[in-house]
């Protein structure tokens, strides 16, 4: 240190400066390779082009135009005579094919020389003679020549004019497709028409052996080397085969009713540095990949690429599972996943008021939120308003009480219910009352058990189904009518449930649920994406804000209301409750409201018809106020997620057959169930 103290100072001495310290290099960026899509609009008006084939820069497409009416001569004369114009609701429009060609701009243009097959003549002389003209395939031949196979489908009645329409054994409704292969010129214009014979089969191969050898590769989702969800693209929306071009690109069409969109996919250097979310799913469930594609779309930075659970556990971390809730449950007790209250009260569009409060509660883990919640179901038991009372939830005796009113003869549910089955159903509410897994200690022994099981000796220990067999008198709606049985058992997912549900009864049904110790034993199944799968969040990822701006998505509004199951997001049900109680009227053919000519009342139109097991009709009309208010009652009563501890209900029912068989007592079969759950608890315990 002395030594170079004395350098520098003899250095200063001498008049020289001190050497500047290098300057360290620029940093060159990385250059980050990947998957690019761009999107182009499909030319507005035309999203009902249907694409067949590719050609060298596009898509060549059919439409389905209509050509003018034929109207019935018998409907023309009923409209004069009303002084109406004849109504056509479309049924008896002409419709012909018409072909276009869509560049790779999305632009479409019509091969304006193109003629549709004339329809085929009636030389048998069938009555209700009618013929569709379609398109069915086009494909590229050498040079401009395009190729297309094209049918006449002709129907009719050959039965002779001085028969009747229907005789045994004959049957004279007649149908036919005639196969045309057709060559084209460049703009459409049929240069060539020849008649193939043999079915559809031999018009396709006839088809395939003019189609070109140079025509663009065509390709299926298997065979790309990009995962379309992760460019932003729902696969189930690609109505085209995916194109591998010259250039090196891929180019496909998306669409629902036709094409809409002209999607190009490039391999290069990108723009921007992605960093991707790992979503751990063994669900491939079509609403996953949809919610997947729109986020990567919308978010390209952030892409979400979807691993299985197995890769995952080979080593590659995720930032996303997919969970049922009793595996979300015990990951979040471990601390494995990221509690989403905080992000869900930091979100400026979100709030927890939004949501049913009680379906909240049910998932809370230790006051934390650990998974999404689009949409919810329940398992009930429904019984006439009139016996079971307005509001949801009974207790044993409430139960009994109601059963005995009914009088002998008349089972609580259908003949085959048994006392295992009972237990089984009040269980699938009760259960956390009695075992905790995560805690490793159950509680059959106390007044609780003994109370529920006491209760499922009222039932039948046992049926012989041998010796009663299910017939039409053990339907359900003729045994209720018949006072046979006083309840049913119900699962209602969406408001369509909510309609039908209670049909079987002559009067206004309650979500009662089995008896429960405490509350209510209606139970709900809490699901994102279908099948009680929800999105959960890792407590290690390392972009917590990108993953939540995935997650939200499940949460709002719109999400939840085109979600299959009941919305969690209370806009969303309250929107579909009000769509469900519209009523309309209905009118005469004058437009003028028809009423009841008893009571004067203007007269509901039904919104279906429903045929009971006795073939009896029973109209279905919007929800009352009064059934409204119940289908409210069960969003915000149900506390309670259903059981899927499958292994400790048969452990539980095996035990207390005993008591049902008169081999034990009470206490005997609670002490017999208590000891085979704490064996099985014992036997899994984790190892130290």
């Amino acid at each position: 240190m002395l030594a170079v103290l004395l350098l520098s100072g003899l250095l200063a001495g001498c008049g020289t400066e001190p050497s500047e310290p290098p300057e360290e290099p620029e940093q060159t960026p990385e250059t980050v390779f990947g998957y690019t899509a761009s999107f182009q609009k499909v030319s507005a008006g035309l999203s009902s082009l249907v694409p067949l084939c590719a050609s060298k820069d596009g898509f060549f497409c059919v439409s389905t135009e209509k050509t003018g009416e034929a109207i019935p001569e018998n409907v023309i004369r009923q409209a004069r005579l009303r002084n109406r114009e004849p109504y056509n609701d479309g049924r008896y429009d002409l419709l012909a094919p018409q072909l276009w060609h869509l560049d790779s701009k999305g632009a479409a243009t019509a091969l304006e020389a193109y003629t549709p097959l004339p329809p085929e003549e009636n030389p048998d002389g069938w009555r209700g003679f009618s013929c569709e003209t379609g398109v069915e395939a086009l494909a590229p031949g050498e040079g401009e020549t395009l190729y297309s196979l094209e049918f006449n489908a002709v129907s009719g009645n050959s039965a002779p004019l001085q028969r009747i329409q229907q005789i045994i054994g004959k049957n004279y409704r007649e149908y036919r497709v005639i196969w045309h292969l057709r060559t084209l010129g460049a703009d459409g214009a049929v240069q060539e028409d020849k008649v193939i014979e043999g079915g559809r089969e031999a018009a396709l191969a006839a088809l395939a052996e003019r189609a070109s050898k140079t025509a663009p590769r065509q390709l299926s989702l298997a065979e790309v080397p990009f995962s379309v969800a992760e460019v932003g693209i729902n696969s189930g929306s690609i109505c085209s085969p995916v194109v591998q071009r010259g250039d090196g690109s891929w180019c496909f069409l998306t669409g629902t009713d036709g094409a809409e969109e002209l999607v190009t996919v490039t391999y290069g250097e990108l723009n921007q540095k992605r960093e991707p979310l790992i979503l751990a799913s063994d669900d491939a469930s079509p609403v996953l990949e949809e919610a997947v594609a729109s986020f990567n779309r919308a978010h390209p930075e952030t892409p979400v690429t979807v691993i299985s659970f197995d890769e995952a556990a080979a080593g590659q971390e995720a930032d996303l599972f997919c969970l049922t809730a009793d595996v979300c449950r015990s990951m979040a007790k471990a601390g494995l996943l990221a509690d989403l209250y905080p992000f869900l009260d930091a979100d400026k569009g979100l709030k927890r008021a939004n949501f049913f409060p009680n379906i909240l509660d049910a998932l809370e883990v230790d006051g934390g939120l650990y998974c999404t919640c689009a949409g919810v179901s329940f398992e009930t038991v429904v019984g006439a308003s009139s016996l079971v009372g307005e509001k949801a939830g009974w207790t044993y005796d409430d139960f009994l009480q109601a059963w005995s009113r009914l009088g002998i003869g008349t089972d609580a549910f259908d003949g085959f219910t048994t006392s295992a089955d009972i237990l089984r159903g009040c269980l699938k509410a009760d259960l956390p009352q009695f075992f905790d897994r995560e805690g490793r200690t159950c509680a059959f022994t106390g007044e609780g058990f003994t109370r529920l099981l006491y209760f499922t000796g009222n039932f039948p220990r046992t049926v012989d189904l041998s010796s009663h067999p299910f017939t039409e008198a053990d339907a359900a709606d003729l045994r209720i009518r018949r006072n046979k049985q006083m309840l049913l058992e119900k699962t209602l997912c969406n408001m369509t449930d909510a309609l039908y549900c209670g049909c079987e009864f002559p009067e206004e049904v309650t979500f009662i649920g089995y008896p429960s110790l405490q509350g209510t034993g209606n139970v709900m199944t809490v699901s994102t994406l279908g099948s009680g799968v929800n999105l959960s969040m890792s407590s290690a990822c390392g972009q917590k804000d990108a993953a939540w701006q995935f997650l939200r998505t499940f949460f709002t509004e719109s999400y939840q209301s085109r979600y299959w199951y009941f919305p969690t997001n209370i806009n969303a049900f309250n929107r579909q409750l009000t769509e469900a109680m519209k009523v309309e009227y209905a009118v005469d053919d004058k437009g003028k409201i028809v009423t009841d000519r008893t009571t004067g009342e203007p007269v509901k139109r039904s919104l279906d018809t429903m045929y009971l097991s006795n073939y009896t009709p029973v109209n279905i009309y919007p929800l009352t106020e009064s059934q409204a208010e119940k289908l409210v009652d069960l969003m915000r009563s149900t506390t309670k997620l259903k059981v899927s501890e499958e292994d400790v209900l048969t452990l539980v029912v095996q035990h207390a057959a005993g008591f049902w068989a008169g081999t034990s007592t009470l206490e005997e079969a609670a002490q017999q169930v208590q000891a085979a759950v704490e064996q099985s608890l014992a036997a899994f315990a984790p190892e130290a």
